[in-house]
């Protein structure tokens, strides 16, 4: 296959020497986040942007090609996992996703699911710590570009295998209520956000998911259709300015004129303070966190009324 190597893995030896390069121009080794980039980097903000279009336009579909084959095969049930989930277990479960076929990770999971631990731990407790576990991987340059994208990846295709298990443990029953999710215009940081609009189809909420949207799409989906609550997810710093104005936008063309705003993401995780100052109602630092967000900011909405 074009642009691949001969495992099916697309070959970005030149893309990872041209990050090198400007990662070694910039002197800047120390970042404080997932993606190693800082607030006011511009160099960092645009390698981080780099790497999000480069992942959404490149690598991903040429993965969904190259493992089209592994997905079919059998699932092995794999042996001697504890009993909750810890650190070894992020640790175990990172090694996998790295170096596996996507069928091992699915049955690592499955045997986690036949020892009594419930899916809402499994993506608390080792999807999103082994997720942030490779952005750190990478930063340090123990693994590659081609390593961490085949991982985040594997991660997204666990996430949709369990999608109905997890729904099935939560409120199955609608609750009225209606949330839209997005990603920053131009942020591919969504392994998260996948996993916020999991959580929240599992508690009940109608959810109408956006990973890659322009802010006129936002504008135009939020005019057209009523949402109690729009979350917006952000990894890249130099996204700071475009998630306030898209912020502002929602607010402006939204039909409910009293739409709350949760932000999330890696950026918030490093910089909790930066909800405020993008004019976010909330801020919240996993999935569960944000699912009991939202259910106070629509009781907030409807005591206002």
């Amino acid at each position: 296959m074009d642009g691949l190597t001969a495992d099916g893995i697309p070959d970005t030896q030149t893309a990872r020497a041209d990050w090198k390069r400007s990662r070694d121009e910039s002197g800047d080794r120390d970042g404080g986040g997932q993606w190693g980039t800082d607030i006011g980097g511009e160099r960092e903000g645009e390698r981080a942007a780099w790497l999000c279009r480069a992942i959404e336009v490149e690598i991903i579909p040429r993965l969904m090609l190259a493992h089209q084959e592994a997905m079919r095969e059998p699932i092995r049930p794999l042996v001697g996992l504890a009993s909750k989930i810890g650190a070894a277990e992020v640790a175990e479960f990172t090694g996998v996703v790295l170096t596996d076929q996507t069928a091992d990770s699915v049955a690592y999971v499955d045997a986690l699911l036949g020892r009594g631990i419930g899916m809402e731990a499994v993506h608390l407790e080792l999807l999103a710590p082994v997720g942030r576990r490779l952005g750190t991987l990478w930063e340090e340059d123990l693994i590659d570009f081609t390593e961490v994208t085949v991982g985040l990846w594997r991660l997204q295709q666990v996430l949709r295998e369990f999608s109905p298990t997890f729904r099935r443990e939560g409120v199955r029953q609608s609750n009225g209520r209606r949330a839209l999710f997005g990603a920053v215009p131009g942020e591919q940081h969504t392994l998260g956000l996948l996993m916020v609009a999991e959580f929240f189809r599992a508690a009940g909420w109608d959810v109408w998911d956006e990973p890659s949207s322009s802010v006129d799409a936002l504008e135009a989906i939020v005019a057209g259709e009523w949402f109690d609550v729009a979350g917006l997810s952000a990894g890249c710093d130099a996204r700071v300015d475009v998630l306030s104005s898209a912020i502002v936008a929602i607010r402006r063309a939204s039909s409910n004129r009293s739409i709350s705003v949760i932000v999330g993401g890696p950026l918030f995780i490093r910089y909790p303070g930066l909800a405020e100052s993008v004019g976010a109602d909330a801020m919240a630092p996993d999935a569960k966190r944000a699912v009991v967000q939202a259910e106070q900011l629509v009781a907030r909405q409807g005591s206002q009324s």
